[in-house]
């Protein structure tokens, strides 16, 4: 739902709303004045939650879709590499072949966009390690003394993280993955002030999908925006 105080509320009515003339903050720095074009924008959002678009299928593009599946009725993703068919390298993840070590905030996020995706983790073959224990740390100091600090760290490698990711993906009923789909531009509404979605390629069929809501996960060879 809206924020409070603007539900209801007409264009005239919403800069303090939306913080235009918001008062200054605890440190007495004054807040971002917003122009009247982001206050009109901002409030398209909140009235038009249909369709949200995720560009770039990987760990973020995922976790992102599962956000945005709460409070939109549609989200798709559009990824540019094909579909994995399993835990396997993609050439759209470059630092896949590394191991990967989640750490605790990284685990606490995924557990609670995915309930029990630790031990879906576990069985899929992440190893479990004992956070100051099980790895052994140096610096130019010498070695680290080895203490369990009695949490736990789940390490696996990039793909099977992402396999065990897209799999829950997968059985959340308003999220579509789209693999093969190349993003090249945003598209706008007729005043050319607000994205109204977006531009890509399937093969070798150039498309257009529109949406209420874009976000950008395809890092920094992306040709979105």
């Amino acid at each position: 739902s809206p924020p409070a105080g603007i539900a209801g509320r007409g264009i005239s009515e919403l800069p303090s709303a939306l913080g235009s003339q918001a008062p200054p903050d605890d440190q007495g720095c004054p807040r971002r004045v917003r122009r009247p074009s982001e206050e009109r924008a901002a409030l398209r959002m909140f009235e038009q939650r249909k369709h949200a678009v995720v560009v770039g299928g990987s760990i973020t593009g995922m976790l992102v879709a599962k956000t945005l599946s709460d409070y939109f009725e549609r989200v798709t993703v559009l990824d540019r590499d094909a579909e994995p068919k399993a835990a396997a390298h993609r050439a759209g993840t470059a630092q896949s072949k590394h191991v990967h070590v989640l750490l605790s905030g990284g685990q606490q996020v995924l557990e609670t966009l995915f309930p029990g995706i630790e031990r879906d983790l576990a069985d899929a073959g992440s190893v479990t390690l004992r956070v100051g224990y099980d790895v052994i740390n140096f610096d130019d100091f010498g070695q680290w003394p080895r203490r369990d600090l009695g949490f736990k760290n789940h390490a696996q490698s990039r793909p099977l993280l992402e396999h065990v990711v897209r799999r829950r993906l997968s059985g959340v009923d308003n999220v579509e993955i789209r693999w093969g789909c190349r993003v090249d531009g945003v598209l706008t509404d007729p005043s050319n002030e607000h994205v109204a979605g977006v531009r890509y390629h399937a093969g070798d069929a150039q498309r257009e999908l529109a949406a209420d809501l874009i976000v950008d996960c395809a890092g920094r060879q992306s040709r979105a925006l």
